[in-house]
Order: structure tokens, then sequence, then C-alpha cells
């Protein structure tokens, strides 16, 4: 397609000439091509959708364009996470969606700026993320680089965390996108307090406490403890389906029990049963042991909130017997085409092993959780000196004593 076949704004392309393509064949072709193929492909199709957005000049068109191709294709170019044997190649498609959207936000007209409001939002939930390059480049068109300084820093997500919270560079009231605002702080927080490098999870971690330590329990407009809490709950909710976030916000969950900052909701409206259900649905049947083990601690530390004190004991105890699935595998492992039997069985016995290791990880996890929160019971004859690293069956007994004499008292 030559450039005198692209109609822009006025009905006429670059070099002056009347044009017979409009700007919204050329858009509808490119989202098109944003919905399929590879990672490279979605790349130069969101990159010329900003050269479009970039040249479109009738505010008329912009509108429209922006309803209906504009916004949808660049929230879904922001939240593409496909992994390959590459790793994360859906970042370079997150990158290139920073960049045109820096084109296609260029625009004072209120209407549209609404209209952009799920990619803003996005914006801010990447300028928290844990991959360095996307962190950067999204903190960078929040203009946070030269507040922050180091954008792995701990300064740098402290910046960034009220800078959602507060809302700054949308002229919305807080009513109006309360829910969006606590859904990309809680987000971007759990991508990079539960990933990353060590450096990327400390400031992270140590930031978050900040922010949230300076919030005021409760208010009547603006962020405050009990919000973000409730933000929590419903996040867990929304994301039960989809795996890459429910793991983050489980461990996210955990860290703010374990640094006890949820704790100072007690005596409010915080719907502490809800938290517990909301939990425990997320590592059901889970075979995830970085889930589990963080549902272990949450259920321990739940074991000092007395609205769900006994809840939490009965569903610490059931850890220790967790049944946790098993890491199925095909007669013939990934990559061990054409070895030989034994060379099979050999690794199929490694496979067993670490199945065995990581089922071990979660019991002890369990068992110490219950030393800490439950002396009444770890104090019994007997409960430490056993090996909990042993199978399942060999404690089924002596686990259902403990959990009958809890019932009972």
């Amino acid at each position: 397609m030559s450039c005198c076949e692209v109609q822009y704004a006025d009905g006429f392309c670059c070099s002056g000439h009347r044009s017979s393509t409009t700007a919204e064949d050329i858009v509808h072709k490119v989202t098109e091509l944003s919905r399929h193929g590879d990672a490279e492909t979605r790349v130069f199709a969101v990159r010329g959708l900003g050269v479009v957005a970039e040249r479109v000049r009738d505010s008329f068109t912009r509108q429209a364009l922006t309803r209906t191709f504009f916004t949808p294709v660049l929230h879904a170019a922001l939240n593409d996470y496909q992994t390959d044997e590459r790793g994360d190649v859906g970042s370079l498609v997150r990158l290139e969606g920073l960049k045109s959207l820096h084109f296609s936000s260029r625009s004072s007209e209120e209407d549209e700026e609404r209209a952009m409001l799920p990619c803003y939002w996005s914006v801010h939930r990447l300028a928290l993320e844990r991959l360095d390059k996307v962190r950067i480049q999204a903190g960078q068109m929040l203009a946070l680089g030269g507040v922050a300084g180091d954008m792995s820093s701990g300064e740098y997500f402290a910046s960034a965390g009220s800078m959602v919270l507060s809302g700054n560079g949308t002229k919305l009231p807080f009513s109006d996108t309360k829910a969006e605002r606590y859904a990309a702080f809680l987000e971007g927080f759990a991508s990079s307090v539960s990933a990353g490098t060590e450096t990327t999870v400390l400031a992270a971690r140590t930031a978050l406490y900040e922010v949230l330590y300076r919030l005021p329990v409760t208010c009547v407009d603006g962020a405050c403890l009990l919000g973000v809490g409730v933000a929590l709950c419903q996040a867990i909710e929304d994301h039960f389906n989809e795996e890459r976030v429910l793991g983050p916000l489980i461990d996210l969950t955990s860290y703010l029990l374990d640094v006890r900052l949820l704790q100072g909701l007690a005596g409010s409206e915080f719907p502490w049963r809800r938290l517990l259900s909301n939990v425990q649905k997320a590592h059901f049947k889970s075979s995830s042991i970085p889930k589990l083990v963080a549902a272990t601690h949450i259920y321990r530390s739940l074991c000092g909130v007395d609205v769900v004190e006994k809840a939490a004991q009965k569903r610490l105890l059931g850890m220790l017997l967790n049944p946790m699935a098993k890491v199925c595998w095909s007669p013939t492992p990934l990559g061990c085409s054409g070895r030989s039997k034994r060379g099979l069985d050999s690794t199929c016995k490694h496979i067993s092993m670490r199945n065995a290791n990581l089922e071990q990880q979660v019991r002890l996890a369990a068992a110490e959780a219950v030393w800490m929160s439950r002396r009444s019971c770890a104090e019994h004859d007997g409960f430490w000196q056993l090996d909990w690293a042993l199978p399942v069956k060999e404690h089924k007994a002596f686990v259902q004593y403990l959990v009958e004499r809890e019932e009972e008292s």
C-alpha cells in the first residue's frame, strides 16, 4: 500500500493527494493483525496503530476510533503476557503498547480521556511490575523518573504506588475510579513483591509497607487501608481462573498479614470470612508449592483474628494432610525420546523424588505454622518429635485427633 492510498483526518494522504482508503479501514486491518499471529506480528500491528493515532487530527474521527479501536487494542497490548520457549514475549507487545499509547492519548477531550481510562490504569500497573524494562518505560511515561531517580529503588516504588492511589494525572474524582485505582495498585505490587530480582522484591516490599502504613484505616473520600483490603478480596475473586495473577495475589496477602498491616483492620468492617474463603478456593486442588506455602502462612496469621480464629485453625491443621496433586507425566517424559529404558527409569525416579520433596515442603511449613500459632496443639506429647516429611498416611490418625480436640474446645 502506497502513501497515497492512506487517508488521514482531512481526506488527504501525507503527500497532499486525495486518498481512497479511510483511517477506519486501516485501523480495522491493524486491529485484526493485533489479535492473531505471533508476538512479532502483534508488535508491528500495535506500532502501526500508534502511527495512525498520531496522524489523525479530526476530533470526531479520533473519538470514534478511540472507542472502537484504540482503547480495546492498546488495552489488550498492555495486558499481553504470552510466553513461549523464549520466555515472556508478551513484554515486547507491552512495551510497544506503551509507546503507541503515548501518541493515542494526546487529547484534551474529556470523553476521549474517559474512554482511555482502562489503558491509563494499565500503565500505572505496569509502572509497578517486576520486569525492569517495562517498569522503566511506564515510569517514564508517568514522569516518575525525575521524581524517584533509580526505577528499581524503594523510593521509586513508593512514589509510583502513591501516584496510583492518589490518582495524580487524571481529572476524574476518586469515587469514579476507586475500583480501578485499587486494582492497578494491588496487581502491580503483587507482581514485584512475589517475583523478580532480590533487590526488586526487597524494594517493592519496603515501599508497599511504607505506603500502606501511612494510610488511614477508614475515610469518607480518598484511599484508605480498609478500601485496599476489600479490593484485595475482590481481586482474588476476579482472578480465580488466572493463575498468573492469582498466585502473586495470594503471596501479597501473606506478606500483608506477616507484617501485620491487615491486622490493623480488626474491629472495622473488613470481611475476614470472605478473605478466608477466597484463600481456600484459590489453592483448592492446586499443585503450586509457592501458593500452598503462602496459604499456610495466611492461615497461621488468621489464627490471631478472633472473627475467623476457629475456621483458620481447622484449615491450618488440614494443611498437614494436604493432598497436593501429583505432577503427571506421560510414559515418555518430555526430553526422554530415544533414551534407553535405563535412562527413562532414572528420569522418572528423579521426577518422583522431586514431587515427594515438594509435598514435604508444604507439610513442614504447615507443621511449623501449627507450632507457632497453636501451642495448645503443638505442646501435645510427640507433636514436634514426629517426622512431618513422612507420607501423609503416617500421621493421619494423629492429625484427626488434633482436629477433634480443637472442635471440643
